[in-house]
């Protein structure tokens, strides 16, 4: 099993060049990596429990690591006075740190490539559905 930062790592190391990610993507992309896998009865990629609350995904264990960690810079996107809550934390990783895939074992680094192709062209509210509509079915007894 990884751990969240060495996932965190690798997904901003394999965006476009200095291309920033929000926290809600990253940690979007994270849990429907989680979800995959346990649909597939494969480990889970890391071992976040990752939990919803009445705006969608809990994303405060990425947002936590995000902001202490060295291996990523991150700055504040959006939101205005009248609309807070719409601010971002945009992650981006620092210079010369390595992708995090040297800790990863068999075929986690695989399923993350898998998760980030299928859904590079989805807008983060359609990655949230099809993130909500994983786990649902894994809640649901077959």
């Amino acid at each position: 099993m990884a751990s969240l930062k060495d996932v965190m790592t690798y997904i901003c190391a394999n965006q476009s060049a200095q291309t920033p990610i929000s926290d809600m993507r990253l940690a979007l992309l994270i849990s429907l990596a989680d979800f995959w896998a346990e649909k597939g009865h494969q480990p889970r990629v890391t071992d976040t429990d990752w939990q919803w609350n009445d705006d969608g995904l809990d994303i405060g264990a990425v947002v936590d690591l995000a902001k202490s960690d060295e291996a990523v810079v991150t700055k504040r996107s959006g939101g205005s006075l009248f609309r807070p809550r719409d601010a971002r934390l945009m992650i981006v990783l620092a210079p010369n740190t390595p992708s995090g895939a040297e800790n990863f074992v068999s075929g986690e680094k695989d399923l993350l490539d898998i998760v980030m192709a299928r859904t590079a062209r989805m807008s983060t509210d359609q990655l949230q559905r099809l993130t909500q509509s994983m786990q649902a079915s894994l809640d649901t007894p077959s």
